[in-house]
């Protein structure tokens, strides 16, 4: 019935439906010649699954019916940010000197999605400069349509051998939040390609009777993946690169769209594949020519020369592969002989052209600069998981089993995060296997108050100053929104990175004899036992292992993501992990299929959805659900719009039976949970953490009432008459489980944390101590109450005789780490000094400092994420506070109920999500101006630990680098600075060139693009700004203000 309804209302045409097709790979054999390549016996290879992918495109954007219609952005732009002039920038602009008092600070170029980057820009200022095709109407458009591909081989099922190598397109003119969304079904499925038969041996030995080496069922599967990739860009594929695809968009407007590969992710063995390299070899860096033997000076001043030196697709290379052929199919010449391997070897090239660089080098286009960066797998799975391996080898190197044990014990006491951003981790954290990239980013959050004191002393500073880097750079590159300052502190950031692992390498590693892993020795016993010749008696025994993370491409390879993502956008737009998460539609399809012929069933499912959705748009009748979402968002939009044009007085949730969105928190209604303030209070007498409940809380109401400040306020703020005017209805307060906080993120979502007093009860609040370095306050929620107040004392008036609902926090307050003595200044923390907060609760004695107090829910920013630092012999301790279960909701131990104990010490992590990192940075568009500013965010490139002379960095006033400039350290020899082995390799002693690099000792940055040497977005000197850059049509500048999203000014 569906292909019948289909195909009578053609709203799901047959043909944007799935195909079978086939391919034909050329045998090779050693010793055969042939006339040419074209007579060598070739093997059909069918089972191709596929679609035309000009007819899926354009079946796309003339849909009119589709929910994307209005989301398409196909005229690319300069997005800019105009800074808020909030508290914080004045206080920041005061301490400039050298800055007017008149004067605005210019905006900043952000990066977020393909239709505001580099390439996108270029290519629509070629097609501005291009002839009109011929037959066009006038008002016809011109625009790039970016095809962002995806693939990666996935297993079906937990058992058994089903395989499906799927390819996926995505359009990058589609908002990155609706393309990444599993559930907008926003990729296209373009083909499911097939492997090398097992009959390809049969009919090999049947041509040339002899069985096809290992050589060339490795040649014959790149040809295969090549071959197929040709087969689908087809000629219709390249008369529409080069002359566009006419339609008419769902907007009723005619355009020209001139596709542009502007993408390609995979993993790395698919990599080369799809670059023709071979794996692992000489030359392994897709995008430069670089040494195997030097990939370990990744982040080097030499490092950046060779990366300025890309690999291109040029004719010398098509000469070299052409050549190579010849001699295997016209001279019989082997595979692996010397000849051919002489020929190819100088660049780590095969006998196969790729089939993007046949089709696309004659258009200009350097296939190799398509293969995007893969963080998941570059990092998540390849850098960081290398170093925590190594890590783990290390603690087992420790004299005795003590040491592993109590990193499991250290990683099981971790508290959860988040909705599953952060599980509880299991007891035996460091043998677990078959853990996913999200797995391994949670224990890069939770790693550096685990593995204090594992070590011996002599390595703790240099493994945190590591672990923190490497947080610090992760955090930058999965940002979802950048703009110029972050981006040039990424590129600060990977030197720092580089250097602190070339650290660790050189004496932590150098220093530690460390063996294989028990799981790494079973495996490889396992494997040992599976070989023809069985397992030989050195098989089980424990080898000996060296670090050599620095020696591979995926360390490599961090060094590009800066230049990457200034040319494609954010990481998020071409990361494995949106193809990943795709995998789950084919996975639940396969379950369907009778498992024979599967991938065809596979098609034909992903054909009927969409008629499906084709079908369902199309018709006037909406489902209840789908209605209901629609009025909850238009509910929203309009509560939102009225409230920011100050046409709808400002109420408390309560007022409303359903919190949305626009409010910053929602408390619940219920007055099931009375509680009786005196009666309660006495029933708790003995628990110190109520001394003083009543009276602070009157002082809090009290200030909330009058218009006094409620967080800061201090003790004798308000006379014993005004507090006495305080009146709570009935004497009670209700009791609630949670609050919810809602917030905008850096890049201006709306999120929601959940405050449960016995779960996830840490909050941050803004701190009045930003001259002390302390730009947040913490707490820990002991409750969520309300209450009825009114007040009836001096100057009080009828609004304020009214009863009215207060929400209020009781909290528990945490301080920073104290000094360790009266000289001494407290422990410093920052990205300068490589330290994260390090707080301790405030005593419990000391009642002038208020241990205990109350907070107002509109003041919280957002849930914190506390860590405990277990290191030491004694971590607990009860000496700040005695037995208390009112304070000590949440157990110390998992599972272990105890009200005496706390931990001596926590952590606050600044790594635990995306947004968290940039309240910490600085320059959260989404946070306007709230918390670290631009302004002093552009320190946080430096480190204070270096000998090097102040920076002077075009970007930093002389304040700046003032405050951070470091002392030299008197243990140092007085010569150090002429030993090159003791000069920190960092950027931010390095003086700026007149090409835009950095000269000297430290680091040669690049930060032009090498092509185009005025680019307008390049950071330059400016007499007059920090920032300067000219406007061109495609410039849009946008308010902040204007609302949580961008508009145009």
């Amino acid at each position: 019935m569906l292909e019948a309804w289909g195909k009578e209302e053609k709203v799901f045409r047959p043909q944007h439906g799935w195909y079978t097709s086939f391919v034909y790979v050329p045998m090779p054999c050693t010793k055969f010649s042939f006339m040419s390549e074209d007579a060598a016996p070739k093997f059909k290879v069918t089972g191709l699954q596929h679609r035309d992918i000009i007819d899926l495109v354009l079946g796309c954007l003339s849909d009119k019916t589709s929910r994307f219609v209005r989301n398409y952005h196909f005229v690319p732009n300069k997005t800019y940010w105009t800074l808020p002039h909030t508290q914080q920038q004045a206080r920041s602009q005061s301490s400039d000197s050298s800055s007017s008092s008149n004067s605005s600070p210019p905006p900043l170029r952000v990066f977020t999605d393909c239709y505001n980057t580099d390439a996108m820009l270029a290519d629509e200022e070629t097609i501005r400069k291009m002839e009109r095709i011929p037959g066009d109407d006038p008002d016809v458009e011109y625009v790039v349509l970016p095809l962002l591909f995806w693939s990666d081989e996935t297993v079906l099922s937990s058992f058994g051998s089903a395989k499906l190598w799927p390819i996926y397109l995505y359009l990058g003119a589609l908002s990155k939040y609706v393309r990444g969304r599993l559930t907008e079904f926003a990729a296209h499925h373009v083909a499911y390609i097939p492997d090398l038969p097992d009959s390809f041996a049969d009919e090999y030995e049947a041509v040339y009777n002899v069985q096809p080496s290992a050589e060339v069922i490795c040649f014959c599967r790149r040809e295969l993946f090549c071959q197929i990739w040709l087969f689908l860009m087809n000629e219709k594929f390249m008369q529409a690169y080069v002359s566009g695809i006419l339609a008419e968009g769902g907007d009723d407007v005619k355009r020209r769209h001139f596709i542009q590969v502007y993408t390609y992710s995979a993993d790395y063995m698919e990599k080369v594949k799809i670059a023709t390299l071979k794996p692992n070899s000489t030359y392994m860096v897709p995008l430069s020519l670089v040494h195997k033997d030097e990939l370990c000076e990744a982040g080097t001043p030499v490092d950046a020369l060779r990366r300025s030196v890309c690999r291109e697709d040029d004719p010398a290379t098509h000469a070299r592969i052409a050549h190579a052929r010849k001699l295997i199919f016209d001279k019989g010449y082997s595979l692996a002989g010397k000849r051919v391997k002489d020929l190819l070897s100088k660049y780590s090239l095969t006998p196969t052209q790729s089939a993007f660089s046949i089709r696309l080098s004659p258009h200009g286009v350097n296939s190799y600069q398509i293969l995007a960066p893969d963080l998941m797998h570059e990092f998540e799975l390849g850098v960081w998981r290398g170093i925590f391996d190594h890590l783990v080898r290390l603690i087992h190197a420790q004299p005795g089993d003590n040491a592993i044990k109590e990193f499991n014990r250290r990683m099981h006491l971790m508290p959860k995060w988040g909705r599953d951003r952060i599980r509880r981790f299991y007891e035996d954290a460091s043998t677990r296997k078959h853990m996913a990239a999200h797995d391994y980013e949670a224990y890069l959050i939770v790693i550096i108050p685990v593995i204090e004191g594992l070590l011996p002393l002599e390595d703790n500073s240099i493994v945190a100053n590591m672990l923190f880097e490497l947080s610090n750079w992760h955090a930058l590159a999965k940002l979802r929104m950048h703009h110029e300052v972050t981006l040039r502190n990424m590129e600060l950031a990977t030197s720092h990175m580089y250097e602190a692992i070339r650290k660790f390498a050189s004496t932590t590693c150098a220093r530690h004899e460390t063996f294989e892993l028990p799981s790494e020795t079973e495996a490889r016993a396992r494997r040992a036992r599976t070989r023809p010749t069985g397992a030989r008696p050195g098989d089980s025994a424990r080898r000996s292992v060296t670090f050599n993370v620095i020696n591979t491409f995926k360390y490599y390879s961090l060094g590009d993501y800066t230049s990457y993502i200034r040319r494609s956008g954010t990481t998020d737009n071409f990361t494995t992990q949106v193809g990943k998460l795709e995998h789950r539609h084919v996975k639940r399809v396969y379950d369907r299929t009778n498992k024979v012929n599967f991938e065809r069933q596979i098609a034909l499912h992903q054909q009927k959805r969409g008629l499906v959705a084709s079908w369902r748009a199309s018709d006037d009748y909406i489902v209840p659900s789908l209605r209901k979402e629609q009025d909850k968002r238009a509910s929203i939009a309009e509560a939102e719009s009225l409230e920011r044009l100050g046409m709808r007085p400002k109420q408390t949730p309560r007022a409303r039976a359903r919190a949305s969105p626009s409010d910053h928190y929602f408390v619940s209604q219920s007055r099931r949970t009375p509680i009786h303030l005196r009666t309660w209070v006495s029933q708790h007498r003995n628990d110190l953490a109520v001394k003083g409940f009543i009276p602070q809380l009157y002082e809090h109401l009290a200030a909330r009432m009058l218009g006094g400040d409620s967080l800061y306020a201090e003790g004798d703020e308000f006379t014993r008459e005004q507090l006495n005017g305080i009146r709570i209805l009935e004497d009670r307060i209700y009791q609630h489980k949670y609050v919810r906080i809602n917030y905008t993120t850096y890049d201006m979502r709306r999120e929601q944390d959940v405050i449960h007093p016995r779960r996830q009860a840490d909050i941050m609040v803004p701190s009045p101590e930003w001259d002390k370095g302390s730009p947040y306050w913490y707490a820990r929620v002991l409750g969520v109450f309300h209450a009825r107040v009114s007040y009836q004392g001096p100057d009080s008036d009828q609004a304020l005789h009214k009863w009215h609902d207060f929400d209020f926090l009781w909290v528990r307050w945490y301080t920073r780490e104290a000094a360790k003595d009266e000289d001494s200044s407290l422990p410093p923390f920052g990205f300068e000094h490589r330290r994260q907060p390090r707080l301790q609760f405030i005593d419990a004695n000391d009642q002038a400092n208020a241990p205990f107090s109350f907070v107002d829910p509109d003041d919280v920013i957002r849930a914190a994420y506390i860590l405990p630092c277990p290191a030491g012999d004694y971590p607990l301790t009860n000496e700040l506070l005695g037995r208390s279960p009112l304070a000590r909701q949440i157990p110390v131990e998992p599972g272990i109920e105890d009200d005496e104990f706390d931990y001596e010490f926590y952590t606050a992590a600044m790594f635990a999500d995306r947004d968290i990192f940039m309240r910490y940075h600085g320059g959260g568009i989404g946070h306007r101006g709230l918390g670290v500013t631009v302004h002093e965010s552009k320190a946080h490139g430096l480190r204070i630990n270096h000998p090097a002379s102040p920076p002077e960095l075009d970007y930093l006033d002389e304040e700046d680098v003032d405050m951070y400039h470091a002392e030299p350290d008197p243990d140092q020899p007085d010569d150090q600075d002429d030993d090159p082995d003791t000069i920190q390799q960092d950027a931010l002693g390095a003086d700026e060139d007149e090409d835009g690099g950095f000269k000297g000792n430290e680091v040669d940055f690049e930060i032009r693009n090498p092509e185009n040497e005025d680019d307008e977005d390049a950071y330059r000197e400016d007499s007059d700004s920090d920032f300067g850059s000219d406007m061109d049509d495609n410039e849009v500048y946008y308010d902040l203000y204007a609302a949580d999203g961008f508009a145009p000014l």
